[in-house]
């Protein structure tokens, strides 16, 4: 794993887990997804990378989802909720993610929650077209 990517994770949360996962990878913090998408980081982004999403409120992940592999093709992505939803979890994993958890407090829960999906494969391309409609790389 080269680097972990935080997209929309509570400040609070970054705060706590930042010196953690710093010692696992690079790290990097966006707000929103959009501000990623727009960085030069984005172009970066392998398959060998880990994407920890949290999802916005009062959305299904599949839409926050949406974008990151419409616009990165097959790469990791964890979802990481405020509070483990069955309904979300499904949606998550309909949405082509890696995996679904309930954001840890715990130092040891997050390592290894980390070491559980970090050699975990991107999905492949073709559930990806399915789910997302055909991909291209970008640029």
């Amino acid at each position: 794993m080269n680097k972990i990517i935080l997209l929309g994770a509570p400040e609070s949360w970054t705060h706590f887990a930042r010196p953690i996962l710093e010692k696992k990878a690079c790290l990097f913090s966006f707000q929103d997804e959009e501000d990623f998408l727009a960085s030069n980081l984005a172009q970066q982004v392998t398959g060998d990378d880990l994407m920890v999403l949290s999802p916005r409120e009062g959305r299904p992940p599949s839409v926050d989802l949406a974008p990151l592999f419409h616009h990165l093709g097959p790469v990791r992505v964890l979802v990481v909720d405020g509070r483990f939803d069955y309904a979300r979890l499904g949606d998550a994993k309909r949405g082509c993610a890696i995996g679904y958890e309930a954001r840890p407090w715990d130092r040891e829960k997050l390592s290894q929650l980390i070491e559980t999906y970090e050699d975990q494969a991107p999905p492949d391309q073709y559930t990806l077209d399915q789910r997302f409609g055909p991909w291209r790389a970008v640029g």
